[in-house]
């Protein structure tokens, strides 16, 4: 589920929709049949929908008369697409393939600018922004940073805590500390982005589905002992 900019809620699910809801009442404004699984899916500035295929593909969207048509499909990845993240005038998107894609917008159409190994995860591939430097990928394979303002290299990987088969939740708690969950019972990483640290870890016991960052600046988690478990950082 999502936010849009317009402050409307919208989902994607694995029957093939996306669906946009009114935000007074939450009646159903819009829906995109996509004809293909939804695993993932965001909005570009111009408020185009962009949407995570099963098939690999990555579908773009546009409002026309109060109907979203199909303007560009961009098929580059050979697994279903887990996400899609929009930086400047690049969207970046990671796959079950093991790959992320950097792809670069010209004119109307994007194209296939830089392809990068991450790692395998099943469906726990994850990308994140961190600054307006720094890019993060996560696998069950390894950890990596890239750097954005130089063409997407390599900065770092973290392999020495990679069999710890990382989940889709990663967030910056600050802008020092990056938290990633794990599943298979290996709880929450703080990373420090600077020297790419493992500093500290939460719930060494648990697997780790969601973690958001709060209002308050607390940590929000869920896990599987079916809890929700709210985090104040201390030093």
């Amino acid at each position: 589920m999502k936010i849009l900019p317009d402050g409307r809620l919208s989902s994607c699910s694995n029957d093939g929709r996306i669906n946009i809801y009114n935000k007074e009442n939450y009646k159903l404004d819009h829906e995109i049949d996509v004809g293909e699984a939804v695993l993932y899916f965001n909005t570009i500035s111009n408020g185009n929908i962009i949407a995570c295929c099963e098939d690999g593909n990555l579908n773009i969207y546009e409002l026309n008369n109060e109907k979203f048509d199909l303007i560009n499909q961009l098929k580059s990845h050979n697994d279903a697409v887990l996400k899609v993240i929009n930086l400047d005038n690049k969207l970046i998107s990671c796959s079950r393939d093991t790959t992320m894609i950097v792809w670069e917008k010209k004119d109307k159409n994007y194209t296939n600018m830089k392809s990068i190994i991450i790692g395998y995860s099943y469906d726990n591939s994850n990308i994140l922004q961190i600054n307006e430097n720094k890019l993060v990928s996560s696998s069950s394979e390894y950890i990596k940073f890239f750097d954005i303002k130089n063409n997407f290299n390599e900065i770092k990987t973290i392999d020495d805590i990679s069999l710890n088969n990382f989940c889709n939740s990663m967030v910056m708690f600050n802008e020092n500390i990056l938290l990633i969950g794990g599943m298979d019972n290996y709880g929450i990483y703080l990373i420090d982005i600077n020297n790419y640290q493992v500093i500290s870890k939460l719930l060494p016991n648990s697997t780790i589905y969601s973690i958001i960052k709060l209002a308050n600046g607390n940590i929000l988690v869920g896990d599987s002992s079916f809890s929700l478990i709210e985090y104040k950082y201390d030093n």
